[in-house]
């Protein structure tokens, strides 16, 4: 599925505004519907004191109880609306004012949040606490006998201000709705949480199976190509190998003798660096794979090399300070200079060769390799390893150069030494 930037976007943040408005909906609903029991439990209950006969001496008790209780009420719906910044204390609190004074079942608004957030022991006692609290809450408000003092009274219906009577049964049903409600919300919203847990855990566990699975197929993969590699390329250099030893033995040139061992010897390096690389394909946790260690004095051995099979070389190797060369620098410089005396072996192998490095600190290495063009130049171009010297140059901030003048085929490659900068 393809999905377009800005559009995407959008919906996503269409998305989360909806989901913020319902939350938000959703707790001025619960805050709402608070206040309003708080205020029918609280009215009621003054109501209940005002009709009392009492002395005189205690008529400031009870308006100072009932000051108190209206306090109280507000406190609970403030409570109430912010009760997911401290779930515990808020739970407790509510549990300790509506057993000591008339607000109603105030608890039960944050019971259910309390049980799907904590632990089901803590849950289990909480939801006994209420259930028990709920009880003294039921008979505070049904000493009141008419609708206009029992909040339970007002609920059974009848007239204004007239006796209610409530039978056990009745009570009994009040009761349990009120305890249960609220612990069969919270039950439900831990379930639900769980069952996304659940769920999302079997995709991780999945996405961890197929992830797995592409390794097993990349190793499957590694394994192929190894044996591929051993079978062709690591016999036919065992062959070279072979054939190189078996002509050095029977030859009487001397001249002849030198380059064939040259031959082998350049096979038998071949060989042990291609076990390597396949001991590392086949086992990439075996350690990583450390290429050979070289220096720009290394440099006359890879020239020697292409002397020793017998084509013409003429080379300039003008370095400062060569041993302060960096690491990097040192192993780009090797293999261009290898890949680029390669090349011209291959697509020039009846012409001459030049080659020129020269360079130092602060000025930067120079590699220059030029050759007579015995085949098409634009085809020596695009070959394969041109691409990797120019690849290695760029890394380290340099650049390369492929030129075609006057019947020869010029490759220039340029890398910064120190702080310098391509240029």
């Amino acid at each position: 599925m393809v999905r377009s930037g800005p559009t995407y976007h959008s919906l996503m943040d269409r998305g989360t505004w909806t989901s913020r408005s319902r939350s938000a909906l959703r707790q001025w609903a619960i805050t709402v519907s608070a206040a309003f029991v708080v205020l029918l439990s609280v009215g009621t209950a003054l109501g209940a004191m005002t009709e009392a006969d009492v002395p005189g001496w205690a008529e400031g008790l009870i308006y100072g109880y009932g000051l108190l209780s209206l306090a109280a009420g507000v406190w609970c719906v403030r409570l109430i609306h912010t009760r997911d910044r401290d779930i515990r204390r808020s739970t407790l609190l509510l549990g300790v004012l509506q057993t000591a004074l008339p607000v109603g079942p105030v608890m039960g608004f944050a019971l259910p949040r309390f049980i799907r957030t904590q632990p089901e022991r803590e849950a289990a006692t909480a939801s006994a606490l209420y259930g028990a609290s709920l009880i003294l809450v039921l008979w505070r408000d049904m000493l009141g006998q008419t609708t206009g003092t029992s909040m339970v009274r007002t609920f059974a219906g009848g007239e204004s201000d007239q006796a209610v009577t409530v039978g056990p049964l009745s009570l009994i049903t009040i009761y349990l709705l009120t305890l249960l409600i609220p612990i069969g919300i919270g039950l439900y919203q831990r379930s639900k949480e769980r069952l996304a847990g659940a769920e999302e855990e079997l995709a991780a566990t999945g996405q961890t199976a197929a992830d797995m699975s592409t390794r097993l197929s990349r190793k499957e993969e590694r394994e192929m190509i190894a044996r591929e590699i051993h079978d062709r390329i690591g016999h036919r250099l065992s062959l070279v190998a072979l054939y190189a030893g078996g002509l050095e033995m029977t030859g009487e040139d001397a001249e002849v003798n030198g380059r064939l061992r040259q031959v082998r010897r350049s096979a038998q390096e071949a060989i042990d660096d291609l076990q390597d690389l396949i001991r590392i394909m086949r086992d990439p946790t075996s350690g990583e794979f450390v290429p050979e260690s070289h220096s720009l004095a290394d440099l006359a051995e890879v020239i020697e090399s292409v002397l020793g099979a017998g084509h013409q070389v003429s080379s300039t190797v003008m370095i400062d300070d060569p041993a302060s060369a960096p690491e990097l620098l040192t192993s780009a410089a090797f293999r261009i200079v290898q890949e680029l005396l390669t090349n011209s072996i291959k697509h020039a192998p009846n012409s001459p060769v030049r080659v020129r490095v020269v360079g130092g600190p602060g000025e930067g290495l120079s590699i220059t390799v030029v050759n007579g063009i015995e085949h098409d130049a634009g085809a020596s171009a695009r070959a394969g390893g041109l691409v990797g010297v120019q690849e290695r140059a760029e890394a380290l901030g340099g650049w390369t150069e492929v030129a075609r003048d006057a019947g020869e085929f010029r490759v220039r490659a340029w890398m910064p030494w120190g702080s310098d900068t391509a240029r």
